[in-house]
């Protein structure tokens, strides 16, 4: 039981502490009808279909997929669904799991950079 409420805690600290440093000030509307990324850091987890990586840039999409992004004043926290194409920059702290022989739904979850909702 402590185990659990120390992780808890963790990443209740993380989220808060990495709103404070992104300060992101919201979605931008590009004239291609994309939706810009969130700040620095997006938390993402849920289901895509068909992930495609590209010059360390995924593009898929959303099954269900939340995102949420801490910021200082603002959170930005949304569901993109309805096969809702987006696209982030793959790094380090983020994971996109494809089981199966076919690769065609996959699982994501961790922080990423640049996520997009294209419209």
């Amino acid at each position: 039981m402590k185990k659990t409420l120390y992780v808890g805690s963790l990443i209740c600290l993380v989220l808060f502490f990495g709103g404070m440093v992104s300060g992101s000030s919201g979605p931008v509307d590009s004239d291609d009808g994309t939706m810009s990324a969130y700040g620095d850091r997006t938390f993402l987890s849920g289901m895509v279909v068909n992930p495609v990586l590209e010059n360390n840039t995924v593009s898929a999409s959303a099954l269900q997929l939340f995102y949420y992004n801490p910021g200082i004043f603002v959170d930005q926290v949304g569901v993109v669904r309805g096969l809702t194409t987006v696209s982030f920059t793959k790094g380090n702290f983020i994971l996109v799991w494809t089981p199966g022989p076919f690769e065609l739904v996959g699982y994501v979850i961790g922080f990423c950079s640049d996520f997009e909702i294209h419209e």
